[in-house]
């Protein structure tokens, strides 16, 4: 697929360029209970470095958010994930504190975007 049309879809989909590689890889990790680490871009434009068991990715109006446990902070944050400078899923589980909820329009919009990187 040309690759001008394929970011022109996402758009229209209201995925970033990018976004679609982190949003999977959080719903990944998720799913099998692996601790992330994340770089994230503040309102203020600092940029910090997270350990984050992720409980919930969900599509927003205002973007995709993803709900997660900070381990070092000891509390829930939530990260807009257009602003996510990196997503590594760590080899680390984690038992879960709360139930894990994978949005299924987020699953809906991952099945498309594989569709598109065939």
């Amino acid at each position: 697929m040309e690759k001008g049309f394929k970011n022109s879809f996402l758009k229209l989909f209201g995925i970033r360029q990018g976004e679609e590689v982190r949003g999977k890889k959080i719903s990944d990790a998720a799913k099998s209970k692996n601790v992330v680490r994340i770089r994230y871009k503040k309102k203020n434009g600092n940029v910090g470095t997270y350990l984050i068991e992720p409980y919930s990715y969900r599509n927003y109006p205002s973007g995709n958010m993803l709900f997660g446990y900070d381990i070092e902070a000891d509390k829930i944050k939530m990260f807009n994930t257009a602003r996510l400078n990196s997503v590594v899923v760590l080899d680390k589980k984690y038992n879960p504190r709360y139930d894990v909820e994978i949005e299924k329009s987020a699953a809906a919009k991952q099945r498309l975007v594989d569709a598109l990187m065939v």
